[in-house]
């Protein structure tokens, strides 16, 4: 009997010990301030995000990546000590959902939205992002606009939804897909559910000639962001969302593919 206690007493002695190793590798997480980012990460965001705002920072130890960064349209970017870009962010920390960190689903299957937290961003390109009041769920949406999604967009994901303000349409809802970490759509329908456009980010070394010459024409001084938005409009006619930022100055010009102004912001 004696035996088998000190058997027990040794086997809960070494089942504590794996228990305190494998708490003390597991990956922590720190919510701190945008200005604990590196600069080059800072600058990443605003280069090829300049449309979206940082809600939250998280710092990460036991990890490959040393800060995620949430956007309000809910992706996840993570970045290293230097601020090197590393991935999607989901894959770095823990997240609750699934086992690869993506968030429960709703109703429909789809992300729902966030809160956010008034955070910094690279450009407020479409409003006030970030700000409570602006999110909705999906559950919330029109069903014009769900039933738009789901017979034009199979296969993709609905990862957050929100009412912004744009220049060229006014309120409208703006609706983030995602097809996989790196294939991401902006849908945008009018306040009854309507579509409107669709938008894409692309580099702005690949914007139409027309556009660029009316961009130098036009805003001497500025320098475009590396990335724009590329919007096709129910109509199918083009507009390029162009972000340019000129000594501490900002812009967002819409420009259509034919190179005029449709408006500025």
């Amino acid at each position: 009997m004696r035996k088998i206690i000190l058997s027990l007493i040794v086997l809960v002695a070494v089942l504590s010990a794996c228990k305190k190793e494998s708490t003390s590798s597991t990956s922590t997480e720190q919510s701190v301030s945008v200005t604990a980012l590196p600069l080059k990460a800072t600058n990443y965001i605003a280069n090829n995000y300049p449309s979206e705002t940082i809600i939250s920072v998280l710092k990460v130890s036991s990890s490959s990546a040393t800060f995620v960064v949430s956007l309000n349209t809910l992706e996840e970017l993570a970045f290293d000590d230097n601020g090197d870009f590393v991935g999607d962010g989901r894959e770095f920390h823990h997240h609750e959902g699934d086992s690869l960190g993506h968030p429960e689903g709703d109703s429909l299957g789809h992300h729902g939205g966030h809160g956010g937290h008034g955070g910094h961003g690279g450009h407020g390109g479409h409003g006030n992002h970030g700000e409570p009041g602006n999110s909705v769920s999906v559950d919330s949406l029109p069903g014009a606009i769900t039933t738009y999604i789901s017979t034009n967009f199979s296969g993709f994901t609905v990862m957050h939804a929100e009412i912004d303000s744009l220049c060229q349409f006014g309120g409208v809802y703006e609706v983030m897909l995602e097809q996989t970490s790196t294939v991401h759509l902006k849908l945008f329908f009018d306040v009854s559910g309507i579509y409107l456009a669709q938008a894409e980010r692309a580099l702005y070394a690949d914007a139409p000639q027309l556009v660029k010459d009316f961009i130098t024409a036009s805003y001497s001084g500025f320098t475009p962001r590396g990335k724009m938005e590329k919007l096709t409009l129910a109509d199918g006619s083009f507009q390029y969302s162009i972000f340019l930022a000129f000594e501490g100055m900002r812009k967002n010009v819409i420009v259509s593919d034919t190179g005029s102004l449709v408006c500025e912001r």
